[in-house]
């Protein structure tokens, strides 16, 4: 198992991973990082970065498509939609828990990641 990464804000999971500052990275050796993504001059750099520390999975908020390929394209597999104070969130991805089934974004329902269209939104005239 490689390591973890989580796109922080504070002491929180950042609500939107495009825009977070930093990463908190912890490998399999328990000895915790900060990468922060202002460090490297391109997106790519930062992503070889992750590479180097082995990341295998990044918790993060909400995500785009274009970030989301990015990372899957590195072999980082994202569970996005996560939102919580980092400790809690850490302590139950550790622990095995379903992330999605605790700890889901408020307003989006989620099913392993992906958004559930209401029916509404399913019949909206555009």
């Amino acid at each position: 198992m490689g390591a973890a990464a989580y796109s922080i804000q504070g002491l929180r999971i950042a609500p939107v991973c495009d825009t977070a500052d930093m990463v908190l990275v912890i490998p399999s050796t328990g000895n915790t990082l900060q990468v922060c993504r202002h460090q490297y001059p391109t997106f790519e750099e930062f992503l070889d970065r992750l590479e180097e520390l082995e990341v295998d999975t990044l918790v993060c908020g909400a995500l785009s498509r274009d970030l989301q390929y990015r990372f899957a394209a590195h072999e980082i597999t994202a569970i996005p939609f996560i939102c919580g104070k980092v400790s809690c969130v850490i302590e139950a991805y550790q622990a095995g828990v379903n992330l999605h089934e605790c700890f889901a974004m408020p307003g989006c329902r989620c099913m392993n990641g992906r958004t559930r269209r209401t029916r509404r939104q399913r019949h909206a005239r555009i």
